[in-house]
């Protein structure tokens, strides 16, 4: 997937040096430079959109706002 969501709130964090975190459509991706690979996380079915996403300082919690 590629794209960035624009209009969520903290629509981009890095997680790791080398990882970086964002909303696309109705999913979380996490992309890492290194492997160039990619995880996700979809939405919950029945939602309309993401709108907010963030992550505690420790990047160890999600919180996304739908």
């Amino acid at each position: 997937m590629l794209g960035v969501k624009a209009d969520v709130a903290n629509g981009i964090h890095f997680i790791e040096d080398n990882i970086i975190m964002y909303t696309c459509g109705h999913n979380i991706v996490f992309y890492d430079t290194n492997t160039k690979s990619q995880r996700f996380i979809p939405g919950i079915e029945g939602t309309q959109a993401i709108t907010s996403i963030n992550v505690n300082a420790t990047k160890k919690i999600l919180a996304v706002c739908e």
